[in-house]
This record gives structure tokens, C-alpha cells and sequence, in this order.
């Protein structure tokens, strides 16, 4: 039993990052050859999957990236990972009226007015 739920969640590990691959870098970053995809291009694409995904999904992509760079380097078609230490911040986008309860019943309301409310959190 405990054999297949390894199997299981090993299949699943694998085919989220199949589509994390096909969904989210190759649309993205898959045109650009090894040699000429800097670390600013880089950093734009991890930022603008920051607005859109969690920053523990942005980590997974960022990580199964840097795995197939770990794979080059080693195979010595790159000489280095240069995208090693991006920062990876998350910017949620708050759309509705948001309640912060504190203690002692004390309530602090966020408005959304016509603009989106931008949070940075690093």
C-alpha cells in the first residue's frame, strides 16, 4: 500500500511539472537559446509569474528550471547557472473588500476602489 501511494504521488509530482514546462516556461522564456536568456530576462519572467501564481508554485518552476540548467552545465553545454539567487517575491492582487479581524472584536476593512490594490509581499 504505502508502494503505491508513492507511485501516485511520484506520477502526479511529474505530471505537474510536465505542464508547469509546457504551460508556464516554454510559452514564456522557450524561445530565447540557452547563451542569450540573461538574468534580467530571466528576473522579468519570474516576476510576472509572481503576479499570477503563489510564491511556492513560482519556486517549483524556478526550481525545475534551474534543474535542466544543472543539467547543462553538467553535460557542459553552459559553462554556469547564471539564474542561481533570482529573487522571487509574491505581489497578490486583492480584487473585493477584504476583513482583517483583530482582537477585542476590533475590525480594520481594506476598500477596493476602481484600481486593484497591489500588496507586495517579499
Amino acid at each position: 500500500m504505502v508502494a503505491g501511494l508513492w507511485f501516485t504521488m511520484r506520477t502526479k509530482t511529474l505530471i505537474n511539472r510536465k505542464l508547469y514546462i509546457h504551460k508556464n516556461i516554454i510559452p514564456r522564456i522557450g524561445n530565447f537559446k540557452l547563451n542569450e536568456l540573461n538574468r534580467v530576462d530571466y528576473q522579468k519572467f519570474i516576476n510576472e509569474l509572481s503576479e499570477n501564481f503563489a510564491r511556492k508554485t513560482v519556486q517549483t518552476i524556478h526550481s525545475i528550471f534551474c534543474s535542466a540548467i544543472n543539467k547543462a552545465v553538467e553535460h557542459e553545454i553552459v559553462s554556469h547557472n547564471k539564474y542561481q539567487n533570482i529573487s522571487i517575491k509574491k505581489i497578490r492582487i486583492i480584487e473585493c473588500l477584504k476583513t482583517i479581524t483583530w482582537t477585542k472584536n476590533k475590525s480594520l476593512s481594506l476598500w477596493r476602489q476602481q484600481n486593484l490594490l497591489n500588496i507586495i509581499i517579499t
